[in-house]
């Protein structure tokens, strides 16, 4: 599977050790719940450093970020199934790596 199917995905995030913080979100795209996934982690850095007018952060601080969440997985749509298969925290990482490298490479 490419990064780039239009897959249907669903994020499903625990952020709390109660359960009651368990939630989902769903994008029309598995690239698109990556970049949904950073943005949730770019949201929390400025709620946590909001006298900053800049922020960076590196790939292991996002991966510390995922870490720390009690649950990460993802549920992508396989059409050929007609059901949705299911990806854990360490697929997750390693896709969120891929698309960010994507996004680095050099334009030609």
């Amino acid at each position: 599977m490419s990064l780039e199917d239009k897959r249907h995905t669903i994020v499903l995030l625990q952020t709390g050790r109660d359960k009651s913080s368990r939630t989902f979100s769903d994008f029309d795209s598995t690239a698109d719940a990556l970049t949904g996934i950073c943005s949730m982690y770019e949201k929390l850095l400025r709620e946590l450093n909001p006298h900053l007018a800049e922020m960076t952060y590196e790939l292991d601080d996002l991966f510390a970020y995922l870490d720390r969440l009690p649950e990460v997985s993802m549920l992508i749509y396989d059409p050929s199934l007609d059901a949705y298969t299911p990806h854990t925290r360490a697929w997750v990482k390693k896709a969120a790596l891929a698309q960010l490298q994507g996004l680095a490479a050099p334009m030609r």
